[in-house]
């Protein structure tokens, strides 16, 4: 109150506020004063100040206003799951997870952390969404294995694990071209010949009369 009406001024740490009538504005609602900061930040917090002043002197009010950093642990909204896939095939673990701050995603297999080389195993990361995934390339026996995703931030964690299994890719025994029957002179040098197919290679073995 006063007279003439006052003018008033706020301030923070000693330094005047800014009043940019969008996320920081005022309101006066008959002789009330209203500070507005919407979406504060940590960095805002501090000594404020409200000064009144007019031709007949001035008044002021302070108070200490904290501002706690908005944080979460971490959580996997979607967690792994369990693959089987044929060797040679590729195949992609994803996750989601949410956090404030965001976390930091680690990946590990049978306990290990995972080193990506680009090639055969990439990495993928989209923070702003929590998406984080790793794919594996031309994938072999020696990927099998427990993979794991940890996510950290200064206020938690969380794990998700799952088995990842590669299947050998079998195929019996297969011979596309067989031997063929044939007449030769005594002496002379013959040949024959079988066109096998078959994984892992097969093991081929001759026999005459049943005779191995």
């Amino acid at each position: 109150t006063g007279k003439p009406i006052p003018t008033i001024e706020w301030f923070r740490n000693g330094n005047k506020i800014q009043i940019d009538g969008s996320r920081i504005s005022t309101k006066i609602e008959g002789n009330h004063h209203i500070l507005i900061i919407q979406n504060a930040k940590v960095d805002e917090t501090g000594q404020y100040i409200v000064k009144a002043v007019n031709k007949g002197g001035k008044d002021e009010s302070s108070a200490f206003v904290k501002v706690h950093e908005d944080v979460e642990p971490p959580k996997f909204t979607d967690k792994l799951r369990s693959i089987e896939i044929k060797e040679g095939q590729f195949s992609e673990l994803n996750v989601s997870v949410s956090g404030k701050p965001k976390p930091e995603i680690k990946w590990f297999k049978d306990g290990k952390e995972l080193i990506p080389d680009g090639n055969h195993i990439i990495l993928k990361s989209n923070p702003d969404y929590g998406y984080h995934s790793i794919t594996i390339k031309n994938a072999t026996i020696d990927d099998s294995g427990t993979y794991s995703a940890k996510a950290i931030n200064k206020v938690g964690e969380d794990e998700t694990s799952a088995k990842f299994k590669v299947l050998e890719d079998l195929e019996r025994p297969t011979i596309i071209s067989g031997l063929i029957s044939k007449k030769i002179k005594e002496g002379q040098t013959t040949e024959m010949n079988v066109t096998v197919t078959g994984k892992p290679k097969p093991e081929v073995k001759w026999f005459k009369d049943g005779q191995e």
